[in-house]
């Protein structure tokens, strides 16, 4: 019943609008006539009829709420089926995807025979974005939980961020309202991640001009030990690494969050360091709105940041 009602929500997000910057920074992303080109996403679930499904095809019902949430229309080929006997098609799509989306058990209830399909997917496309449905939640920027997960849309962000070779605004937050509403902030310009060393990972590969990320995250797994395994979930100020990351690339730093100085250390001592562009720009108990798709207060991005 939620993951229907959170559909619901983000149905009724309204067509997203660029926001003119402070400062005259140029945020505008490549228009069509510069060649911009759709993302080409790959899909394959196996309850799905192929390309003609009303609810997987290449123009069903999933496609559409995707195009939705991202805010563009996206190339969709679809898949359904047994890939182990005819998957010529199928491959050749992923050859030229850009984002590819993988079901977690194949036609005949395999989940073994999927994990050598994507495993050969990256073999043979290593730049792919590839992500692969679970039974449930599980952590990591490429697992979905539905197939209209928040972390497609990031990858197709992350997709289009590498077409126009640049990324303008990089938001980093684990809240997905707060996402939304850096997309429908930034339009176009945005790429987003609930991961902080997902984000850490991005700008060591792509040039980001600008990165706005929360300060207390939620720990993530990659790497712990036994001891390290019990920090996992709790809510630290990891978006400072975040900010560094980004000081050390050569990008403006804001760290922007909801959290006041009355209710954190670390939020506390960000008040007493004096912002500049040279160094992280420190927005504690920053401005927030309401939104179409949260019953809770989202982030004021842009007010925060440019006003």
């Amino acid at each position: 019943m939620l993951y229907y009602i959170v559909k619901l929500k983000y149905s009724l997000i309204v067509p997203r609008k660029a926001v003119p910057s402070k400062n005259n920074r140029n945020l505008n992303p490549p228009k069509a006539e510069e060649g911009f080109t759709m993302i080409n996403v790959a899909l394959y679930c196996a309850v799905s009829c192929g390309s003609e499904d009303f609810t997987y095809g290449n123009n069903g019902a999933v496609k559409h709420d995707i195009e939705r949430m991202f805010g563009e229309k996206i190339e969709l080929k679809s898949f359904g089926g047994d890939l182990r006997t005819n998957n010529s098609l199928f491959v050749g799509a992923c050859a030229t995807a850009d984002v590819v989306v993988l079901d977690l058990l194949d036609s005949l209830g395999s989940s073994k025979a999927m994990d050598v399909v994507e495993s050969n997917l990256r073999k043979q496309n290593p730049k792919v974005l590839i992500l692969r449905h679970t039974d449930g939640y599980e952590p990591g920027h490429n697992k979905i939980s539905c197939w209209t997960d928040d972390r497609i849309i990031q990858a197709l962000e992350l997709a289009r961020a590498k077409k126009q070779g640049e990324i303008a605004m990089l938001v980093v937050d684990d809240k997905i309202s707060n996402l939304a509403a850096a997309r429908q902030q930034f339009s176009a310009e945005v790429v987003t991640t609930t991961s902080y060393i997902r984000a850490i990972e991005i700008m060591s590969t792509l040039k980001v001009r600008e990165v706005a990320t929360d300060l207390m995250m939620p720990c993530e797994a990659a790497d712990q030990g036994r001891e390290g395994l019990e920090w996992v979930g709790k809510l630290e100020p990891m978006g400072i690494f975040v900010a560094l990351k980004a000081i050390e690339v050569g990008a403006v730093a804001y760290v922007v969050s909801d959290t006041s100085h009355h209710d954190h250390p670390a939020a506390h001592a960000a008040t007493l360091l004096k912002p500049n562009e040279k160094s992280i720009i420190w927005h504690t108990g920053c401005r927030m709105t309401s939104s179409h798709w949260s019953d809770s207060p989202v982030k004021n991005w842009i007010e925060t940041i440019y006003r």
